[in-house]
This record gives C-alpha cells, sequence and structure tokens, in this order.
C-alpha cells in the first residue's frame, strides 16, 4: 500500500511537488482513469485526513474531528478490504497522520 509519503524523502513530503501529485491521483481517481498506486494514495491521505488512527485532544473541535472520523471509517468499512489490505491501508495512513503531524497538511 502507498501513500504520499512513500514518493518523497523528509523534507520534501510537503512541498507543492507533493501536493500536485496528490492533486494528480485525486483527479484520476475521480475524473480519469487511476492507477493502483493513485488509488492508494488517495485512500491513504482520506483516511488520515479522516482522522481515522488519531484520538482528539480535549482542547480540539471534537465534533469536526468525530465527523471526519466517521466519514473515514465510513470508506474503509464499504471498501470491504481483505484483513491484509486493511492492515496495509492502515500502516499507510497512519504514515500519513505522523507526516503530517511532523511536517503539515497537505
Amino acid at each position: 500500500m502507498q501513500s504520499l509519503s512513500n514518493w518523497f524523502k523528509p523534507g520534501e513530503r510537503r512541498s507543492a511537488e507533493a501536493e500536485q501529485k496528490l492533486r494528480r491521483a485525486y483527479q484520476a481517481v475521480f475524473l480519469g482513469k487511476p492507477s493502483k498506486q493513485d488509488q492508494e494514495v488517495v485512500l491513504s491521505d482520506l483516511l488520515s485526513f479522516g482522522d481515522l488512527f488519531s484520538v482528539a485532544l480535549p482542547d480540539e473541535d471534537l465534533r469536526l474531528r468525530e465527523g471526519r472520523r466517521q466519514l473515514a471509517y465510513r470508506l474503509f468499512r464499504f471498501l470491504e478490504l481483505a484483513e491484509a489490505e486493511r492492515r496495509a491501508t492502515a500502516v499507510a495512513a497512519i504514515t500519513e497522520t505522523l507526516v503530517s503531524d511532523a511536517e503539515g497538511a497537505i
């Protein structure tokens, strides 16, 4: 399972080039003919953005984060991935979450 962070070195994972590559992956998934890599990157980005693998802190807007989490969970649930795919997807999304925490979100 690929995430955007797999394509770039630390320090470059939140660059304009990374954002453009993510944008092209989203466009391929929703508007064109995506590659498997495009699909994996978009899925890991959505699950990371959806905060599926993070915990809200007391001072954060819990409703916003819970709404994102529910959206991410819905995606994950309806995809009906095999166990190995779920684990690989979780690892990719967690990687994106950690990189976003350290280097900023795209």
